[in-house]
């Protein structure tokens, strides 16, 4: 009789503490809830764009709440989004630095809502994308993490096909890249990647439809400039110097760049004129003093 009490005894305590802890976890994510911006601060600065406010506002809650996951979610947000406004690369690598700071630490502190932390997966990847190429591994875990639990933004498949080809990986890459085409995605950005996809596959015919296409989108000079850059490479793969040196030069009226000075320098050793070519790729190093195929070329 005694054991069977003594038995009762402690399951009842063991529930009752599953029970306790239930309790106050539930309470722990309430009050983050209730603590995310004192009422709906942060939600109508979220809805008018006042990311550095968001920022101030955050990082002084943060001080008092430093896991707080609503908190450390806009934070993270608000740094992404103001990250992408920038022009000064310094200043935008910074933010993006900070953006997946914040995130990862809201993964960290932990919300029971799946789809939210599908979107932060999202937003990651994204932002280890823009840190460039020493980052895109990390771009590539987060977006499909994201896709695996079931988000899907409308460029969350565009950011996997250029991730795959920037990681060489050129078959994953045009997988996705040509589903999307045939489901009418054709944005000028898109169309880029996916020209550029195609030109590291070979398919020198096909990019070069896709970039003209992408040139005829567009009116942003600045995205014109790289399209044109990328109708120079397809030209010079196929041996039209003609075609190549008119797109590069046209690329390069609209704006400076060692890569297409240095492609043009390649056009010219193509046509047998080394002065022209080696003035093109000293050209590219005071653009690029560590660009080592121009180096290359002027010390043969």
């Amino acid at each position: 009789m005694n054991n069977t009490r003594k038995t009762f005894l402690i399951l009842f305590l063991g529930l009752s503490f599953v029970g306790f802890i239930t309790l106050l976890w539930g309470y722990y994510y309430m009050f983050q809830e209730v603590s995310q911006a004192e009422g709906v601060k942060i939600e109508e600065l979220w809805n008018k764009g006042e990311l550095n406010e968001i920022i101030e506002l955050t990082a002084e809650k943060l001080q008092k709440d430093s896991l707080n996951f609503q908190l450390l979610r806009y934070s993270g947000y608000a740094y992404f989004y103001l990250a992408l406004s920038q022009i000064d690369e310094q200043e935008r690598q910074l933010n993006l630095s900070l953006a997946i700071r914040y995130l990862r630490k809201a993964l960290v502190a932990g919300y029971p809502n799946k789809s939210v932390s599908a979107e932060i997966y999202y937003i990651l990847g994204k932002s280890y994308f823009h840190r460039g190429l020493p980052s895109m591994s990390l771009s590539l875990y987060h977006l499909q993490k994201s896709v695996e639990m079931s988000y899907r933004a409308r460029d969350s498949f565009e950011f996997l096909a250029d991730a795959y080809r920037q990681l060489g990986q050129e078959r994953q890459s045009l997988d996705y890249f040509e589903s999307l085409y045939r489901g009418g995605k054709t944005s000028d950005r898109f169309l880029l990647a996916y020209g550029e996809s195609l030109i590291g596959a070979g398919e020198n015919v096909r990019a070069e439809a896709v970039l003209k296409n992408a040139q005829k989108n567009t009116q942003n000079q600045l995205l014109v400039a790289e399209i044109l850059l990328q109708l120079g490479q397809v030209y010079y793969n196929m041996g039209n110097w003609s075609g190549a040196k008119l797109s590069l030069e046209e690329a390069l009226e609209k704006k400076e760049s060692a890569d297409a000075h240095f492609l043009l320098g390649e056009v010219y050793r193509a046509l047998d004129q080394p002065v022209q070519a080696r003035k093109k790729w000293r050209l590219t190093l005071e653009l690029d003093d560590q660009y080592e195929a121009a180096l290359r070329r002027l010390q043969e």
